[in-house]
């Protein structure tokens, strides 16, 4: 039967054995295998079986797949070979590791040959116990090894560790949905490890941790320089000319969490008469956890977008966005069209990881 090895960084090597003719493998609960790991994409790479062969498949991963050291998009995989997903490492092999030998059982001693049994001395019994006079028990001693505390263990570091579903998936979302957007914007055929408009700026935004924190007398934090720009791109968003306000809601998307002080501006341009404008004001709000909504039925519309890529977008931020009531219904009907109808597969693949997390209870095998 083959296997899957996966080694998980700081956690101990599990062995997964390849049952079903397609399996998939990412950070989303509803993949064959879940790899809790903060490199691996939300719905990460897929292997297949074809008669007696496997074949491995990237499924638009942030931080890509590798076989043996090489990038692949897809590509046959053998007895021993090493597969990379992201940071995690993996071993296929066709058949499992063979298990530890038993310790052998050992078994009684054959009774010994009648004419040596007869030369073997009778031992002598044991000499009565002579009592000792009693003394006082010696005091006991103090250890100098300070007990250590129990650590947990593996599976216990590992439950800790996880995140709640919808915090995991967000992050997930916010990487991919970047990048496909960066892609889309720029038009390169640049590997998708290339770090993007939004993880720049996360990146340049993150605060530095020191070393000596506990130590340093607390100090109010620094209220940040207002930024000229973002009051420029404010106003482009009112400007009566269509293309002005479409490169200014485009560009805010693009600030990622650098757009946190204007948000409270966007909400009215949802109801902008362009709809390229609506779409990229929906995508920020939502990708900076800000759910207006009537950004639902702009990402729903953005589902039939003709760029593949957007459509993309529209499938995992429509993931993001924490429903009430009988808000879901029509965007589960349109993600069910998406999956099923859409000819990019890679569209199909991610309007059904969006399912998977809104409705998982109409999912197969569930």
């Amino acid at each position: 039967m083959p296997t899957l090895t996966i080694q998980l960084p700081g956690l101990p090597s599990v062995e997964h054995i390849v049952r079903e003719d397609a399996i998939t493998l990412g950070r989303m609960k509803g993949n064959s295998i879940a790899l809790n790991d903060s490199s691996v994409s939300l719905s990460h790479a897929k292997i297949t079986r074809v008669g007696n062969d496997f074949f491995l498949k990237d499924l638009n991963s942030t931080n890509g797949t590798m076989l043996n050291g090489q990038s692949i998009t897809e590509a046959r995989v053998r007895d021993g070979d090493q597969l990379k997903f992201g940071e995690v490492i993996a071993y296929f092999r066709l058949e499992p590791l063979s298990p530890p030998a038993a310790a052998p059982v050992t078994a009684e001693p054959a009774p010994l040959p009648k004419f040596i049994a007869q030369s073997v001395p009778t031992p002598l019994a044991a000499p009565a116990a002579v009592p000792l006079v009693s003394s006082p028990p010696a005091p006991a001693l103090r250890s100098s090894v300070p007990v250590l505390p129990k650590l947990p263990s593996p599976a216990t570091r590992r439950t800790s560790l996880r995140l709640p579903l919808l915090i995991v998936c967000g992050i997930a979302v916010l990487a991919v949905a970047a990048v496909l957007v960066w892609k889309y914007q720029t038009g390169s055929s640049a590997p998708a490890a290339a770090a993007p408009p939004v993880a720049a700026v996360a990146a340049k935004s993150a605060p530095a941790i020191t070393s000596n924190l506990a130590s340093a007398p607390a100090k109010p934090a620094a209220t940040p320089p207002h930024d000229p720009n973002l009051d420029n791109l404010v106003k482009g968003l009112k400007s009566p000319d269509p293309a002005v306000r479409r490169r200014a809601a485009s560009a805010i998307y693009n600030l990622g969490p650098g757009a946190k002080p204007i948000l409270p501006s966007l909400p009215g341009s949802l109801a902008d008469a362009d709809p390229d404008v609506r779409m990229w004001v929906a995508l920020a709000l939502v990708h900076n956890n800000v759910f207006e909504k009537a950004s639902i039925p702009i990402l729903v519309q953005t589902l039939h977008n003709a760029n593949p890529t957007l459509r993309q977008v529209a499938c995992l931020s429509l993931a993001m966005i924490p429903y009430t009531g009988a808000d879901k219904e029509p965007v589960i009907a349109a993600l069910v069209d998406t999956a099923t109808k859409d000819e990019s597969p890679d569209v199909s693949n991610d309007a059904m990881t969006a399912l998977k997390i809104i409705a998982p209870d109409l999912m197969p095998g569930k």
